[in-house]
């Protein structure tokens, strides 16, 4: 501990420096065109001007031993992966929110994380301080704010947009949310995408595809490709290959999804997904058949009590299901005569 005083003491003095400067400093350099940071300031600037050198200096020292861990990436490399989408910079923020004791309040424990990012990632932490108090306050913004009634989900989520750029500015609010944002805002462009592409060959409509979300996703392509599930990329060729496939027979279109399947999960996933297809489409037919079989006994007697024609469905549902499923259908029809009996009301 002798051999860190002297060094403490120095970074102490020059902390007080950085903090001094990081609150009387309008909003500058990356983020110029953000908002004034002042209103979120000065709770954290109040607590400071209450504390004496060496108190700061212990704070400081204080955060450090709080937040500090080997295996911390770079600023470089945070601000890297924040525009490419490797680095979520919502989820590491609160990974260190959730390393404050619970004595401490919200402001405290957000003053110390601030503090080791200066201090941690020098020369480039007053940048990852300034993102950090832009989130903060974001989120008590947010606290204050609702959208508009009778928004879509779609419109809901433009405000939530503006809501951020409006709170941060542009640049601050794509490096924190813009790998989210991308990803929401596909999911209305896919269905654009699928109906401009309608009678295109399926190859030619899975190469459009991929040049679609590169154009779309830009820096974040290679981040969704890398993290994007096998089953979910088999179940978007399979709906891009859907025209295709409804145009083969039967056995055509068996052969193509089994190519597809081996191609993706392997020769024993694939058995197995089979295996599954059999066993759905088993169920679906004794279901059809079932239904056709009640309608028909239903028919033939129209004059019986509700008792007794409960009991003829449930003789019926032993015949067609086993034990668990029948409970399941009866339970089934159940809700389905009461929400009837709702709608007649």
């Amino acid at each position: 501990m002798k051999n860190k005083t002297p060094l403490f003491l120095i970074g102490g003095l020059l902390f007080v420096l950085v903090v001094i400067l990081f609150y009387v400093m309008q909003p500058g350099g990356d983020y110029a065109e953000g908002p004034d940071l002042e209103t979120i300031n000065q709770e954290e600037q109040a607590l400071l001007d209450n504390m004496s050198d060496e108190e700061r200096s212990r704070l400081k020292e204080e955060a450090l031993l709080m937040f500090d861990q080997p295996g911390y990436l770079s600023f470089e490399e945070i601000m890297a992966g924040a525009r490419n989408g490797k680095v979520k910079l919502v989820s590491e923020l609160w990974k260190l929110r959730r390393r404050c004791p619970p004595e401490l309040s919200p402001e405290e424990c957000n003053l110390r994380i601030k503090i080791f990012l200066r201090e941690k990632f020098q020369p480039g932490g007053e940048k990852l301080a300034r993102l950090f108090a832009y989130y903060i306050r974001y989120e008590t913004h947010m606290r204050s704010e609702k959208p508009p009634e009778g928004l879509s989900p779609e419109e809901q989520y433009k405000w939530i947009k503006d809501q951020r750029r409006k709170v941060m500015g542009e640049e601050a609010a794509s490096l924190i949310y813009g790998y989210e944002e991308a990803r929401v805002d596909f999911r209305g462009k896919f269905q654009s995408f699928m109906e401009d592409t309608k009678g295109m060959s399926a190859d030619e409509r899975i190469q459009k595809y991929e040049q679609f979300r590169k154009e779309h996703y830009g820096n974040y392509y290679d981040t969704i490709k890398e993290r994007e599930p096998k089953f979910n990329t088999y179940d978007v060729e399979m709906t891009l290959r859907e025209d295709q496939l409804s145009g083969m027979n039967a056995q055509e279109r068996d052969a193509k999804v089994r190519e597809m399947r081996v191609s993706y999960f392997g020769e024993e996933a694939a058995k197995r997904m089979e295996a599954v297809d059999q066993q759905i489409e088993e169920e679906q037919q004794r279901s059809a058949a079932y239904e056709d079989a009640k309608a028909k006994l239903l028919e033939a007697n129209p004059s019986a009590s509700a008792t007794e024609k409960e009991a003829m469905l449930a003789q019926l549902r032993k015949e067609y299901f086993s034990a668990e499923e029948a409970e399941a259908m009866a339970r089934r029809e159940k809700m389905q005569q009461e929400m009837e009996q709702l709608k007649n009301k």
